[in-house]
């Protein structure tokens, strides 16, 4: 055989990178929701030792960090990848100054505001820092709509449709946008 049916020594390499990192970025991503989860636990466990009069956990401060030091190795790994991180499930979820996974009612608050446009504030307990999100329904519908179109278009006869339109705009005698007339405010 000849050598056209070879690959270059790089073929596959790409991937199986970005499968291996992403493995990572999953397994950090667990770790650091675990951390925080044991944590509401042990404050939980610590509020009720310290009415009884133990106060044994020295290292309560230790937790929190490790876990937002594996959420920015996390984000880290994802930069050097080129892995984009899901908005809904896992950007949301994290504070952008901390990196400390939020967990709303423990150590984060959640609230509407109308000040702009209808949104949500996160607001981080850890460092003070705080979020928008929209909620801008009809928006994400449009987007959806126009995806469900786009998807299910057939582009010749859009083409045909178009072209057909352009002939009739040329062959007509009045001009499709008239200078005379006033134009309407929006």
């Amino acid at each position: 055989k000849g050598k056209g049916w070879r690959r270059g020594k790089d073929h596959g390499k790409k991937n199986d990178q970005k499968e291996y990192a992403a493995g990572r970025m999953r397994y950090l991503w667990e770790i650091s929701r675990v951390l925080c989860k044991n944590q509401v636990e042990n404050d939980s466990k610590q509020i009720l030792n310290s009415q009884n009069g133990d106060d044994k956990d020295k290292n309560q401060f230790v937790v929190p960090q490790v876990a937002s030091f594996y959420t920015k190795t996390m984000k880290g790994i994802g930069k050097k990848g080129q892995i984009r991180l899901d908005a809904e499930s896992i950007k949301r979820a994290l504070c952008k100054n901390c990196n400390v996974v939020l967990i709303p009612g423990v150590n984060c608050s959640l609230r509407t505001a109308r000040a702009r446009d209808k949104h949500i504030v996160q607001h981080c307990n850890s460092c003070n820092s705080f979020k928008r999100f929209g909620t801008h329904t009809e928006r994400r519908q449009w987007k959806l709509d126009r995806v469900a179109s786009t998807s299910t278009t057939n582009f010749k006869s859009d083409s045909v449709a178009n072209s057909k339109r352009r002939h009739s705009l040329l062959n007509s005698t009045e001009h499709p946008i008239d200078k005379t007339q006033k134009r309407k405010k929006i």
